[in-house]
């Protein structure tokens, strides 16, 4: 009885607080249902599912940010975990062997295909592809029969590291003795799960930049991402945690310790591992005064630290471009297209440079979700405004200490972006071919969170008292200030997920 009361008078206070974005999201609801359904063959329960998950999103979020973040993504995920049809994110079908290679006890990797076996269970699944939640997999039970597989070989350029949950999801499926309806989902679940974890301690651990940290982890493509086998569940909550590392570094008053350096520059090595480019996080303790460490030794620590990173990347580098998957094409040579670009370097200065300016256009990537078979330009242009206004407009307290932070945080910025198109041009790119191939907007995810240090200008719209004032305002009513972003991430993880049912399950 007292607690039926005391959930009653939670419900009505949050009710209270919330009816107005609650109001908003039964309208863009019911918009986008009827416009992606064209006003037919709704299917009822699974959209009204849909309903009923956003509603408690954003009914349970709360004063503390990154466990209300961390319940968004597992609330919302969770219904891409199951609507996503079968092994319809980028490439996870590639990932999906790896995790099963992974959970058959193979941590390396083996460029010769008689030893790149796995269960049959693969083939089983991946004969379901683009199936919906109503496929037959229930029938199917675990084989203990093996197959060649050398779509693995796709996945050499990453560590088992970044496949480990997806592992343990399936291998739990496969211990219980369940259907491959159930373990491959599993497997799903467990790698979101994973990423929310992640999410929250980058979050939780961030002191100035928590909202745009909240804003880029639940950011629908890489929430969608999570909610599959492919890597960048992992890859990415990596990089969010890292990050918050980073911009501490470069915005917080407090010296610089140790164990901080330690873990960040542990943080980068493992993405060496698993998403090589942002490795060069790292280099942002290079343009770090020596004044803002704890003392020289920890400076000192800290350069060493930058070179072990490096290190570390080139051996990861040399591993697997030495190493020769078993379906590689010949065209496709990291050692030959490295001979090509030293011997027309004019050329590859373009095609890098290119590469750079061409990095904005990806954006509409974001947006586009399958094997790039669908997508909205128009959820993609609202969710523009929304966190253009945002990150520019919004008086966040993001500047960093120094112009040499600030300098530090442009190269690294470049250099990630730069390194991300030299990677798939080495290793995607016919040898000789005048643009770079395989670039996809979902690579530069992780920078988004950085783009308020350059873009926030809200110190030109506020008189510097009135700026103030809106700051400690903010201080004072994080809560509200929780309620608006996440309900908003709400609505376009929602858009998504009805764009999702409208291109897969028409009644």
């Amino acid at each position: 009885m007292a607690l039926g009361k005391k959930f009653s008078g939670w419900f009505m206070v949050a009710l209270k607080e919330r009816w107005k974005y609650l109001v908003a999201l039964l309208i863009i609801f019911t918009v986008f249902t009827l416009y992606f359904f064209q006003f037919s063959g709704i299917p009822k329960k699974i959209i009204l599912l849909t309903g009923l998950f956003s509603i408690l999103g954003i009914l349970l979020i709360g004063k503390n940010l990154a466990k209300s973040t961390f319940g968004i993504i597992v609330l919302m995920g969770t219904l891409f975990t199951f609507i996503t049809p079968v092994l319809d994110t980028p490439d996870e079908h590639a990932h999906f062997s790896r995790a099963v290679y992974l959970s058959e006890g193979h941590f390396g990797m083996s460029d010769q295909a008689d030893e790149l076996k796995i269960s049959k269970d693969f083939k089983v699944v991946l004969d379901r592809v683009h199936h919906n939640y109503h496929n037959d997999l229930k029938k199917q039970k675990h084989s203990q029969k093996q197959n060649r597989e050398t779509i693995i070989s796709l996945t050499a350029t990453y560590s088992f590291i970044s496949y480990v949950p997806q592992a343990i999801g399936w291998s739990l499926g496969r211990i219980m003795n369940i259907n491959l309806y159930w373990s491959f989902y599993l497997g799903r679940l467990v790698n979101l799960i994973v990423y929310a974890i992640l999410s929250y301690f980058a979050i939780k651990n961030v002191k100035k930049f928590k909202v745009p940290m909240a804003v880029v982890a639940t950011l629908p493509m890489v929430v969608y991402l999570a909610a599959s086998y492919n890597q960048d569940g992992v890859s990415y909550g990596l990089v969010f945690l890292a990050l918050s590392l980073f911009i501490n570094f470069i915005t917080d008053d407090s010296k610089i310790e140790a164990k901080e350096i330690g873990l960040f520059v542990l943080l980068c090595c493992i993405l060496a591992t698993c998403k090589l480019p942002y490795v060069m996080l790292a280099g942002i303790l290079l343009f770090i005064k020596p004044s803002q460490y704890k003392n020289k030794k920890t400076y000192l620590f800290a350069i060493g630290a930058v070179v072990a990173a490096a290190i570390i990347a080139l051996l990861w580098y040399y591993y697997f471009t030495t190493f020769t998957p078993a379906n590689r094409v010949a065209e496709k040579d990291p050692t030959e297209q490295l001979k090509f670009m030293a011997h027309n370097i004019p050329t590859a200065i373009k095609l890098m440079f290119s590469g750079i300016v061409d990095s904005i256009s990806k954006y509409l990537e974001l947006f586009t979700f399958g094997w790039f078979s669908y997508g909205s330009p128009h959820i993609a242009f609202m969710y523009l405004v929304y966190i253009g206004g945002l990150f520019v407009f919004y008086p966040l307290e993001i500047k960093a200490k120094n112009h040499l932070n600030s300098f530090g945080a442009a190269v690294v910025m470049l250099g990630i972006i730069f390194a991300i198109n030299l990677s798939q041009y080495l290793t995607w790119t016919p040898v000789g071919l005048g643009v770079v191939e395989g670039v996809q907007g979902r690579y530069y995810i992780g920078l988004l969170v950085l783009l308020p240090i350059f873009v926030n200008s809200s110190k030109l719209f506020y008189p510097q008292t009135e700026l103030t004032e809106q700051k400690e305002w903010m201080k004072k009513s994080e809560y509200a200030q929780n309620i608006w972003v996440l309900s908003i991430a709400t609505y376009f993880l929602m858009t998504m997920i009805l764009l999702t049912l409208g291109n897969y399950y028409r009644g």
